[in-house]
This record gives C-alpha cells, structure tokens and sequence, in this order.
C-alpha cells in the first residue's frame, strides 16, 4: 500500500510529455489489463506457516480501496479488545481472525523493515 512503485499518482507524473514511455511502463505494472504472467509476487517475511505468496497479475493500486483503512481501524479496536461481535476472541468468526492476524504480521513486518532501514542509516546505529 505504500510502495510507490504502485502508486497512480507517481506513475502517471514520471513520464510527462512522453506518451510512449508512460505507455510501456503502464503495460509493464499491468495498470489496465490483466497479464499472463505476475506483475508482482508479494512473499511476506511475516511468519505465517503455510501462507501462500500473493500474487498480482494486475497493479496493486488497482485494488485499493478504503477496505485497507477500515482493516487498519478493525485492527486498532481488536488491540484494545473491542470485538465486532458479542465475546471474546474465540467467539469471533475465523476469517475476522485470520484478518486480524495478517494485518499484526504485516504491521510487524513493516516496523521490522523500518527500524533496519534507521539501523543502516543513522550514524548511531552501529
């Protein structure tokens, strides 16, 4: 979601004045159609045995929507034990928690990537 490699936005401002370039950079991210082979495979360093690679055959940013908001805003409540339905965590469908947990693994995931990335370039890191 913030990877701007596959952010509309910067994609259509880089090429400007050079319809054939942005052309061929629209067909390489698969922007608007759907490809035979991966636009991009997503293998998560998040520790989920057994989870599958996600795999796009068209851009990401073709599905983002305001679902990865509310996910965030569900997960927020579900650290402060505030539950879509009435329980406990045991009482909550499977798929809420399975949602729950991609979004703690990749969370983690992204603070792991970030806190290396400020180790490799501060110069108090060392």
């Amino acid at each position: 979601m913030t990877d701007n490699n596959y952010n509309c936005g910067v994609c259509q401002k880089k090429y400007p004045g050079q319809p054939e370039k942005l052309k061929a950079m629209l067909n390489q991210k698969a922007c608007a159609e759907i490809k035979a082979n991966p636009a991009l495979r997503y293998k998560g360093n998040h520790g989920m045995l057994g989870a599958p690679d996600i795999v796009y055959y068209k851009c990401p940013a073709n599905f983002q929507d305001n679902g990865a908001r509310k996910y965030m805003m569900l997960y927020e409540n579900y650290e402060k034990g505030l539950m879509p339905y009435y329980g406990g965590v045991l009482e909550q469908p499977a798929k809420f928690v399975e949602l729950m947990e991609l979004v703690h693994n990749l969370k983690n995931e992204y603070q792991t990537t970030r806190d290396e990335q400020l180790k490799k370039y501060s110069k108090y890191g060392k």
